[in-house]
């Protein structure tokens, strides 16, 4: 479709993939055959699957969020990842000032790399925990790249006015969006 449809669109391909640090080398060694032109990093998992635990249920150890934003910055490290997505999976039900001082954390890293995260859409058009507002209100105080991004498991999640809503959310965070990945 790509190569069909190149002088009428601009067809952007591309994975989300988790980083897990015993399987990072050789997943990319696969979809490098696919020539990607961007990786987005979507951290679903403390621990490899299926053994890790999935960050998205309720979570009080704050262990657990130090792991989350720790495996981020790894992957993120590697430079083989484009930008964050739902960087806020992860959520807030952790010992007073432990989230907003691992928040801030993979935040600055990700200022300080360059690195975009995603206000993600799927979380407003199913109403899950994510995006939270507070995590990007942070964001725009410490100066990050914010883009928008529809996390789609199926066509019938697909929004025509998703993005409409995502930069409602960005002008009610107070941060600014990003049209071009530079890619």
């Amino acid at each position: 479709l790509k190569r069909e449809y190149k002088n009428d669109i601009d067809i952007k391909f591309g994975f989300e993939l988790e980083y897990y640090r015993d399987k990072h080398a050789r997943e990319m060694e696969f979809l490098r055959k696919f020539e990607p032109e961007y990786i987005i990093l979507g951290q679903h998992f403390v621990g490899s699957e299926p053994q890790g635990d999935y960050v998205g249920f309720h979570q009080e150890d704050d262990q657990f969020l130090i792991n989350y934003v720790d495996e981020c910055i790894e992957g993120i490290k590697t430079g083989d990842f484009t930008y964050l997505a739902h960087p806020d999976l992860c959520g807030y039900n952790f010992s007073k000032g432990v989230a907003e001082k691992e928040y801030t954390r993979l935040l600055k890293f990700c200022k300080e790399n360059n690195f975009p995260i995603e206000i993600n859409m799927l979380g407003i058009i199913t109403n899950r925990q994510y995006p939270r507002l507070k995590t990007f209100e942070l964001a725009r105080e410490i100066g990050n790249k914010v883009l928008i991004g529809l996390d789609a498991h199926s066509p019938s999640q697909i929004s025509t006015n998703a993005f409409e809503l995502g930069r409602a959310f960005a002008k009610q965070a107070g941060v600014e969006i990003i049209n071009d990945l530079g890619i």
